[in-house]
């Protein structure tokens, strides 16, 4: 539940900006970082969070598929959306 939650972040530019304030406890992360900096590593925490966010569901329902659903249908649009195309989009 709390991997599919951090699919709230949008890979638009406000969404960008509110990971990284999230992420870095800085009120404005542009006066440390670079726009280009910021979405870098946004796209590897994207590319992490998709890994582990579908090994974890997959495990879940395998374990318990009354939990998986419950939990998928609270789960963000974005996070539903990579679970669909992980299920190979059932």
């Amino acid at each position: 539940e709390a991997a599919l939650n951090y699919y709230r972040y949008a890979p638009d530019w406000p969404g960008l900006l509110d990971w990284a304030t999230a992420r870095t406890g800085l009120a404005d992360p542009l006066s440390r970082l670079s726009r280009t900096d910021l979405e870098s590593a946004f796209a590897s925490f994207g590319r992490a969070l998709d890994r582990a966010a579908g090994e974890l569901s997959l495990r879940l329902v395998k374990q318990d598929p009354a939990s998986a659903a419950r939990i998928i249908r609270s789960a963000p649009p974005r996070a539903r959306a990579m679970l669909r195309s992980l299920a190979g989009g059932r």
